[in-house]
């Protein structure tokens, strides 16, 4: 019976393990590539899920000197492992992913160790201040508009999930009062996790500002390179780095604050329209 069990849980053990999930592999990365005589180098990379257990390997490396080294890698899981390879001219990078990492070797014999960073912004779930408007509090849309269809109708506003959380409405949707002058703004938003689709096919949403300028919320890790993870950029002023970003299904915020130099003359409304995911 003692034997019998024992088997048993063997076989459970080797039933659970296998290789790791893509959600959980595809993310930023932080490390190092270090010699044996005590140099190194510092490592940002980034593993973008493409379905099937594949992924691409965007590494960036900034050597002692400071110039930044920017090498595209890809990735595959083979079995129960996820391994990277890379290759610049002569110089090759690899390593195996595992607890959460990848551990492996990098040009001249050095080698490589990176963690995957999750980063939560000290904002995230901040209440409003006195005097606020509320324009989406998870429950209700009495300070919002739909966009109406071309044929003139209305789609239903969406259903609020239990944490709060709702797909914008179809069409888009605006502030009922608008805005002028400066003023803070605060939105929170999360991403689908969606590795067979490609650039804006995965998740794909925005809030537009009383002066015209948009607020992009894209996927961290659906664009090509390391400078296009468009996440809570303004799309006519600036793209974050990629370290202002999460991983896909947490939530994220974005905070920024317009100011009249930059504001229309005119009170005009605050627009959202909705994620393609």
């Amino acid at each position: 019976m003692i034997r019998w069990m024992l088997s048993l849980l063997l076989c459970a053990g080797f039933a659970l393990a296998g290789a790791p999930a893509d959600v959980t592999v595809q993310g930023l990365y932080e490390g190092s590539c270090k010699s044996d005589n005590g140099v190194e180098c510092k490592l940002e990379v980034r593993v973008v899920a493409q379905g099937k257990g594949e992924f691409k390997v965007f590494i960036r490396e900034t050597l002692p000197d400071g110039k930044l080294v920017k090498v595209d890698g890809e990735a595959k899981t083979d079995g129960d492992a996820v391994a990277f390879k890379a290759k610049v001219g002569d110089t090759a990078w690899s390593g195996t992913y595992a607890d959460g990492g990848f551990t492996g070797t990098c040009p001249t014999g050095c080698k490589l160790a990176i963690k995957r960073v999750q980063r939560q912004s000290p904002t995230l779930g901040k209440k409003p201040p006195e005097g606020a408007i509320v324009l989406l509090d998870g429950k209700n849309f009495v300070q919002l508009n739909k966009r109406k269809n071309k044929d003139g109708t209305e789609n239903p506003w969406p259903q609020a999930a239990e944490d709060g959380s709702m797909q914008v409405a179809k069409g888009g949707m605006s502030s009922k009062q608008g805005l002028d002058g400066s003023f803070d703004y605060h939105v929170e938003f999360i991403n689908p996790f969606m590795p067979d689709k490609h650039s804006q096919g995965r998740g794909n949403s925005g809030v537009f500002l009383p002066n015209g300028d948009e607020i992009q919320f894209s996927t961290p890790s659906a664009m090509p390179r390391m400078w296009a993870a468009a996440v809570a950029a303004s799309t006519s002023t600036k793209t974050p780095t990629p370290s202002t970003s999460s991983p896909s299904l947490r939530f994220r915020r974005s905070n920024g604050r317009p100011t009249t130099s930059n504001t229309a003359s005119r009170s005009r409304t605050a627009r959202s329209w909705p994620s393609r995911a």
